[in-house]
């Protein structure tokens, strides 16, 4: 296993500072963040099982922030692990594969190759995929996955069109019980007695005041004479013509 580990710069993070690492392991690169505490504990482990001669640079407790003596730290961190790997044996150590997030790195990318370029053959075996037909299978798989919504109203749609429609259908009731147009025949008024037998009949009434019409006509046709009482009130007649003086 063949590994690398390059420090490309540091962050400081509330009251700290992390360095940043960039592995390289198998073909995979990834990064990661490290204080110097964190350094100091790897080597505490390594030490232990491994005649270790790099040594990581000095601590110091004021300007641990300073520009300068952070950029003279993170080349004393470089020099320090470029040593460690140097180390026989040292990379099957599980603290330093820990400490370089090499298990979940590399078993995650290999995961994803082994899912992106094997297929199952119609022999029940696997098979190697190139890459247009892998790309060619995702596209056949979203295809599938895709649903068309055209045809699916929405329901707030669905609901406004009813809306809609209620309100149409009260305006044009209205509209019919309050018409006052002059074309429009008045409806016939039905007289109902007070005694309580049928109501008279629309035509009978119509015809019963046509003849009434009738009759009051003929008779305001003809002009009596007065009778005597009517003409001892009235006054003589005036002459037909008036002296002028």
């Amino acid at each position: 296993m063949n590994i690398s580990a390059l420090i490309t710069g540091y962050e400081t993070v509330g009251d700290h500072t992390e360095f940043v690492v960039q592995i390289s392991c198998s073909g995979v690169v990834w990064l990661i963040s490290r204080r110097f505490s964190d350094f100091d504990q790897l080597h505490c482990r390594l030490e232990n099982a491994f005649p270790l001669t790099a040594r990581l640079p000095e601590k110091q407790w004021f300007g641990r922030f300073d520009p300068n003596f952070l950029v003279k730290r993170q080349a004393g961190l470089q020099v320090y692990l470029d040593a460690l790997l140097q180390v026989p044996g040292i990379l099957e150590d599980r603290s330093l594969q820990h400490f370089f997030e090499i298990e979940k790195n590399v078993e995650l990318h290999a995961d994803h190759v082994r899912n992106s370029t094997l297929s199952i053959g119609s022999n029940g075996h696997l098979k190697h995929m190139s890459e247009a037909e892998r790309w060619h299978a995702i596209v056949d798989k979203t295809a599938h996955a895709l649903i068309d919504i055209s045809e699916v109203p929405e329901p707030l749609e669905v609901e406004q069109a009813q809306q809609k429609r209620a309100e149409v259908l009260a305006a044009l009731t209205k509209d019919e019980e309050h018409s006052s147009s002059p074309l429009k025949p008045a409806a016939p008024v039905v007289a109902v007695p007070i005694d309580g037998s049928a109501a008279v009949n629309y035509a009978t009434t119509s015809a019963w005041l046509e003849n009434l019409h009738v009759s009051l006509t003929a008779q305001t046709s003809v002009i009596r004479p007065p009778n005597e009482a009517l003409v001892a009130f009235m006054p003589t007649a005036l002459p037909d013509t008036v002296a002028v003086n």
